[in-house]
């Protein structure tokens, strides 16, 4: 039935089995039956603006569709939150209005079908917890409004983003909603993606994806049990030990948050933070602090600055593996010391901006201190959207645990690297590839009790300039640049 044909004279009873009315609302205004009766489905389409579907005669019905909507769709009157609500391959504003009667209960629940959305927000306002299935492709809403919503379960094998917002801003769930349940998701690769309102408390359940939840509005504690995919958490504002954050099963879950609580966090005895692989400061670290990232998860191998610094900065990592990346420009000396004394400690400092952006030196001409680790990798970064930038360092000084002279020095990376004077006992720049070359603006120096410092140039097409400030030098050809021993 088309918008113009349907109106409050029709009387629809569909009879007997399972029936569904298709109608295409092609005029503004409002428009439905006078009763509509044993018509289990309700699919329609909304091609023109300030249409209204009302469902005020409507008895018996177990479903309620938008479905290929070109414009924004709106029911209104539905009688019984008992209807599976759908929307289905439309990118547009969905708002399902109840009646009074319908949702005057404290405990009113209903159930939400999205399937191939990839814009709109969804409107459900009066009920108290809606269940979310995702199915058909990865979904993406603009928003999704329940102004009386305290839990939001997601279930469904696709994932789905509910505060995608507009032009990067992104819409956050209603203050009232307190609970988020992804449990019952089952999405592989992106999961569940949800930024919280100004909840007073906020209780997050992952689902089997990588979900990224946001917690950052949220006024009080926050309790998050990650799911099986490698999670993000972010919480932005104050992080305290009322606050129990599990990141769950992954190998790369991250915690995000400020460099302001993860500066002055302080573990307590029983751990609340766990779980957690990847830390990320979310602006510029302070100037003249100093991070413990084990302290906000012991298993943190990973800090990422995705503001860089404000200055010189000192953090104190893990042994083993440990890697520093930053998508901002490094401020002042960086600092990084280890906290075991194995004599195989591996540092990498990163450069970790993303070739859909111009690249930048983010190393910025600075000093970098490694102490406890012996092997300390410098990766330049890709090329971002503008070529190849190349990267700046100043002196690089590694002080391995007792037992070894010296240490080593890697250099990977699409960008060249100029840098200054080291104390590393070998320096390897193979890693560089493309036509990214080392330049050394000074001799190493070497570590007491080394005997000579062994360079390996990078790799074919690159330029490797190492300065001439010793006499003692021995030239040897390596590949097709001229590397030597110091």
């Amino acid at each position: 039935m088309t918008g113009n044909s349907f109106g409050s004279n029709d009387i629809l009873n569909g009879g007997g089995g399972n029936d569904t009315l298709f109608v295409q609302l092609g005029a503004a205004g409002v428009a439905g039956p006078a009763t509509l009766t044993d018509i289990e489905a309700v699919s329609a389409n909304f091609s023109i603006a300030g249409a209204t579907l009302t469902l005020l005669g409507a008895t018996g019905v177990t479903s309620i569709e938008t479905n290929g909507s070109s414009f924004a769709a709106e029911f209104s009157n539905i009688g019984s939150t008992t209807p599976m609500l759908k929307v289905s391959n439309s990118n547009t504003n969905t708002t399902f209005g109840f009646t009074t009667a319908a949702v005057a209960g404290t405990a009113d629940a209903v159930k939400l079908s999205v399937s191939g959305a990839a814009a709109g927000t969804i409107k459900i306002d009066g009920v108290e917890s809606i269940d979310i299935t995702s199915s058909g492709a990865p979904n993406s809403l603009t928003g999704l409004t329940a102004t009386s919503a305290t839990k939001i379960m997601v279930g469904g094998d696709q994932a789905i983003n509910f505060t995608a917002g507009v032009g990067g801003v992104i819409t956050p769930l209603s203050s009232t909603v307190t609970m988020l349940d992804a449990s019952a998701n089952t999405a592989s690769g992106a999961g569940v993606t949800a930024t919280f309102g100004a909840a007073l408390t906020a209780t997050v359940t992952g689902g089997s994806g990588n979900d990224a939840i946001a917690v950052s509005n949220v006024l009080g504690s926050v309790s998050v049990a990650g799911g099986a995919g490698n999670d993000t958490i972010t919480i932005e504002n104050t992080l305290t030990t009322a606050d129990s954050i599990d990141g769950g099963a992954g190998t790369g879950d991250v915690l995000a948050t400020s460099p302001a609580n993860a500066e002055a966090y302080n573990a307590p005895t029983t751990r609340t933070l766990v779980g957690f692989e990847q830390l990320s400061l979310m602006t510029q670290a302070t100037n003249g602090a100093s991070l413990v990232p084990l302290g906000l998860g012991a298993d943190i191998a990973r800090v990422n600055l995705v503001g860089g610094t404000g200055g010189a900065y000192t953090i104190t990592g893990p042994a083993s593996a440990f890697t520093v990346t930053t998508k901002g420009t490094l401020g002042g000396e960086l600092t990084v010391k280890d906290t075991g004394t194995a004599t195989t400690d591996a540092l990498t400092v990163q450069n970790a901006l993303a070739s859909t952006v111009a690249q930048a030196n983010l190393l910025n001409g600075v000093n970098l201190v490694s102490t406890g680790y012996e092997t300390v990798t410098l990766n330049t970064g890709g090329v971002g959207t503008a070529g190849a930038v190349g990267q700046t360092i100043g002196t690089v000084t590694i002080t391995p645990d007792t037992g070894l002279v010296s240490g080593a020095l890697s250099v990977k990376g699409s960008n060249g690297l100029t840098m200054g004077a080291t104390n590393a006992g070998t320096i390897d720049a193979s890693g560089l590839v493309g036509t990214a070359g080392l330049t050394m603006t000074a001799a190493p120096t070497l570590a007491t009790g080394a005997t000579g410092t062994t360079i390996t140039g990078s790799g074919i097409g690159s330029t490797d300039w190492l300065s001439r400030q010793r006499l003692d030098r021995r030239w040897r050809r390596c590949r097709h640049d001229y590397s030597r021993y110091w």
